[in-house]
């Protein structure tokens, strides 16, 4: 399990070494594309790129007697009935090594895949994304050496972890679910609902499963595994972008699943679909709004307020297999208490289909939305225990101070079935309510009740206080309405909450902010008066006291002799991508301070950390006798908007060696820039342990942090 922990890091490196070549090149989205294409071929090179020969002989020597389905048999058949294969009788290796041109046989490589990934690398976005990576041979033989690295780690997964990687790095590097919602689930929603769904078996019907917005399938694989061992096992999904079915089909292919469907087309008004399923599970589109021409809108009933939510579970529901099936997917709030849904909404209750509605943080289970959203778990066979009723379980709540293990608390909460302070048991018939109007003279209002002894009530009391006034029911004018109003039902006192330890955690943060104040009151009496200048102090160009150099391009790490690339990103805590280290290579230590020296950011300063330094940065080096490391740190913060307005250009601005060798500064004796440093350390330090208890960078205590390193270093601060 280490080992494949271990291989899994290292691919990732790998990959992340690749795609940071391919940054500036093209877009963010092709970034993913490209991630895709590069894993898809590094995962068919290692497990079959020994049989390249075999194929390419089988293939020429059979092309014009076998039909199609014969030639893909028998090809399969000598790479060990894996389902994936090239007749290009090239591998990356031969690639490589190869003659010809590097783009030449790069694209008989493509071309010569089976025919799921050649319609995924030809027929799709992919395909403009592998001419922009074809066209540069030198970065291409570069992104290659990179794949061919990977052979022997990508061998070592199992076709689930490969899978598991896949989705994994699209999740952390790209943030795909926050940026693509359309395309991608977050892990923690796909194995909730996979949870779910397997926590009461229906013996009576055969296995099968169906996500009819498939997107990339990762939420349809999840499911897919965790509902059944079998690769034989009837599996469908669906999704109205093209690009979308092809990268699922590929992905379900690499699975090793071998009974599946992945059809393209619009899910509401595609009728062919006459299987029913065990199992159903989807992420459809929040909020979505109904093309006025899907075929299925045009025939149906609805409130014509355009939301597709309940058009969507209609066919969920036409979909569920009459001998037992259950079936998850999320809505948000407004669908709970919708007035024009409330028909659709009775008909779910009176067929006893709700078993369970669970709210979650949208944050942690969708990526893209701070708002609440709500699983909704159906099944038409449910348990004796659970008929009758839907569970309610508060999700929000119950994970407030639960950071880990999110997945297990909730399924754990559903499958106990009892009330507890997170978790209701409610009869269906409490959902159901009636609306009333009743005239009282002149006056009309409507009632909303749940019974025919609560409308007496309320006439009751209209005629009490209506002075004899004329009271009558409009019995037209009854309507049913089926309304969860989900919070109603829960109200806390909670146990975990201990006043103590939050009145602690009060006083903790108030000693601290005290602190902070008396320091920097006192830090405020010297800056009513500038403190003399420090006539020991030299005034020295920068040149003469640091060394200045700028970056350089690295090669992706392929080797053991390896550090983190010194970018943006990285300086921010965004990325980090291994480089190879070798006698070219501008090394940076902790010693060192760093500069942007061009782009919007240029003259903005870094404290120095390990690593290799970047085109995009300055590394300066102290003269120890001269400067202390941590002083000249602390002076380039200090000076940062002068750093700043010397960087020019039009478009893209730059800062240059020369003008930076060339600034004066004052200089103070060796003893005053420790003083300094001292005198900076421990305030800086207070200020960021506030920030941290806070939670977040505030603003104004970022400001305050500049303004103090700048006023200090300015003179502006009396440290006697």
């Amino acid at each position: 399990m280490q080992n494949s922990n271990n291989n899994i890091v290292k691919l990732e490196e790998r990959f992340h070494a690749i795609i940071s070549m391919l940054r500036g090149y093209v877009s963010y989205g092709q970034q993913i594309y490209a991630f895709l294409f590069f894993c898809f071929i590094s995962r068919v090179d290692s497990l079959t790129g020994s049989h390249a020969g075999e194929c390419e002989a089988f293939y020429e020597k059979n092309k014009e007697r076998l039909s199609d389905e014969r030639l893909d048999k028998g090809l399969r058949e000598i790479v060990d009935n894996l389902p994936f294969y090239n007749i290009s009788g090239y591998n990356i290796q031969g690639i490589l090594e190869s003659q010809t041109s590097i783009e030449i046989t790069f694209r008989t490589y493509v071309n010569g895949f089976c025919k799921i990934l050649q319609e995924l690398f030809l027929n799709s976005s992919m395909s403009d994304v592998i001419k922009e990576i074809s066209s540069d041979t030198y970065r291409l033989k570069d992104m290659l050496y990179i794949v061919y690295d990977t052979e022997i780690l990508m061998r070592s997964l199992t076709n689930e972890q490969f899978v598991s990687f896949v989705y994994e790095i699209l999740e952390k590097s790209f943030e795909s679910s926050r940026y693509f919602p359309e395309m991608f689930s977050p892990k923690l929603l796909c194995e909730l609902m996979a949870n779910c769904l397997s926590s009461e078996e229906i013996e009576d019907t055969p296995s099968s499963f169906c996500d009819p917005f498939c997107g990339m399938g990762r939420l349809f694989l999840t499911c897919s595994y965790q509902l059944s061992n079998d690769v034989y096992v009837p599996l469908y999904c669906n999704d109205i972008n093209y690009e979308q079915v092809l990268i699922t089909k590929a992905m379900i292919m690499f699975s090793g699943y071998k009974n599946f469907v992945v059809e393209h087309g619009d899910f509401l008004s595609h009728t062919s679909v006459k299987k029913k399923f065990k199992y159903i599970a989807t992420e459809f589109p929040l909020n979505s709004k109904i093309n006025s021409s899907s075929l299925y809108w045009s025939s149906s009933q609805y409130h014509p307020s355009n939301d597709a939510t309940f058009l969507f579970i209609d066919r969920i529901v036409s979909l569920m297999d009459d001998r037992g099936s259950r079936a998850a997917f999320i809505t948000s709030g407004s669908n709970l208490i919708s007035s024009q849904d409330d028909d659709k909404r009775l008909a779910l209750i009176k067929r006893d289909l709700v078993e369970a509605i669970i709210s979650l943080p949208g944050r942690d289970f969708l990526g893209y939305s701070s708002m609440p959203v709500y699983l909704w778990i159906l099944s038409n066979k449910k348990s004796s225990a659970r008929k009758g009723k839907v569970q309610l379980v508060d999700g929000i709540h119950l994970l407030r101070n639960n950071i880990n293990d999110k997945v297990a608390r909730l399924v754990s909460t559903y499958r106990q079935f009892e009330e507890t302070d997170y978790s209701e048991i409610v009869e269906n018939e409490d959902f159901v309510s009636y609306s009333v109007a009743v005239q009282k003279g002149t006056n009309r209002q409507n009632f909303i009740v749940h019974s025919d002894e609560e409308l007496k009530d309320k006439i009751d009391n209209l005629k009490r206080v209506g002075r004899g006034e004329y009271v009558k029911v409009d019995n037209s004018s009854v309507r049913l309405l089926c309304r969860i109003n989900f919070n109603n039902y829960f109200s806390y006192v909670d146990d975990e909450f201990d006043i103590e330890d939050e009145i602690d955690n009060f006083n903790t943060l108030e000693k601290e902010m005290s602190t902070l104040k008396g320091q920097l009151s006192s830090v405020n009496n010297h800056l009513t008066q500038i403190a003399k200048k420090d006539h020991s102090a030299a005034h020295l160009p920068f040149g003469a006291f640091a060394e200045i150099v700028a970056g350089r391009s690295a090669r992706p790490a392929i080797n053991d002799e390896q550090l983190p690339f010194l970018t943006l990103s990285y300086l921010r805590n965004e990325e980090k991508t291994l480089v190879e280290v070798d006698e070219n290579s501008r090394i940076c230590t902790p010693e060192d301070s760093l500069i942007i020296n061009k782009g919007g950011k240029a003259g903005e300063v870094f404290e120095g950390v390990a690593g290799v330094v970047s085109p995009w940065l300055f590394r300066i080096r102290p003269n120890n006798e001269i400067v202390l490391p941590r002083y000249l740190y602390y002076l380039l913060k200090g000076e940062e908007g002068t750093l700043k307005n010397m960087a020019i250009g039009a478009a893209i601005k730059n800062l240059s060696i020369q003008s930076l060798r060339s600034v004066q500064f004052d200089i103070p004796s060796l003893s005053k820039q420790k003083a300094i440093v001292e005198f900076l350390d421990e305030r800086i330090k207070s200020i960021d342990r506030i920030i941290k208890m806070l939670g977040s960078t505030d603003t104004s205590l970022s400001h305050l942090r500049q303004s103090l390193i700048s006023s200090t270093i300015k003179g502006k601060i009396n440290l006697e």
